[in-house]
């Protein structure tokens, strides 16, 4: 059976009031792996509790401004990947730096056995007046991809006007996770995976290698409940 992870920042509300109760409920749905978005626990406690409902800890969306703390974690919790969730590219000097900042970040993580991802939202999609080049595209090409990866949400890349599979083919190499994310065509409102626009299989089936990780940002209700579930049967079905 394939792994397929949820992003907990997805059940975060959740996550707060029973962080056990809720990593329960996400097994229950059919999920079998975890992505972190912080740590309610202590990293042996998380470990123990993780194995004893049957998750594995695959990933964590970090704190990368302060790394050791995030290698201690990461190393005693059994879990070897790191992702910077959000950041803003500014200019092309900006955009530089922060290759620069994150390649050095990357073989820090790097001698530890730990791999180190970018994920996108839609503003890295934007044009960078000095060159005509998107800004993701732009950051990229000016880091090491030995040691930085590309987490590419497929609901945003679609969102910032970028064709996904074109996008996924050309960052294939170093696509390690990949968050499965889906929006309707008319209003680009968030939906279930499998039921909006967004070219889920197509892009997935140039990087079968990728770990797969489901996320729904905004508030937590029973709707959402209900589209996590059915965007993991909508990946088991066709997957697995």
């Amino acid at each position: 059976m394939t792994d397929i992870a949820l992003q907990l920042y997805s059940v975060a509300d959740a996550c707060g009031q029973d962080f056990i109760g809720t990593l329960r409920r996400v097994r229950d749905m059919g999920y079998t792996a975890v992505e972190f978005a912080g740590y309610p626990l202590p990293p042996e406690e998380m470990k123990r509790t993780l194995e004893e409902i049957g998750l594995k800890p695959v990933s964590s969306h970090g704190n990368i401004g302060n790394i050791d703390a995030e290698i201690d974690y990461l190393t005693k919790v059994g879990t070897n990947h790191i992702v910077l969730p959000a950041y803003r590219f500014e200019s092309y000097e900006h955009t530089m730096e922060s290759a620069k900042w994150l390649e050095d970040v990357g073989k820090k993580l790097f001698e530890h056995g730990i791999a180190l991802s970018y994920h996108n939202h839609t503003e890295e999609f934007q044009r960078d007046e000095k060159t005509g080049k998107r800004y993701m595209d732009l950051f990229l090409e000016n880091c090491d991809p030995k040691y930085v990866k590309m987490q590419p949400d497929m609901a945003w890349v679609t969102r910032g006007g970028e064709d996904l599979v074109a996008f996924v083919e050309r960052y294939k190499d170093r696509i390690l996770f990949v968050h499965a994310k889906d929006i309707t065509a008319a209003e680009g409102a968030l939906c279930a995976v499998g039921s909006g626009c967004v070219k889920t299989l197509e892009a997935l089936s140039i990087v079968p290698h990728a770990q797969i990780v489901v996320e729904q940002d905004g508030p937590l209700d029973d709707k959402k409940w209900a589209d996590l579930e059915k965007s993991v049967a909508f990946l088991r079905k066709n997957l697995d």
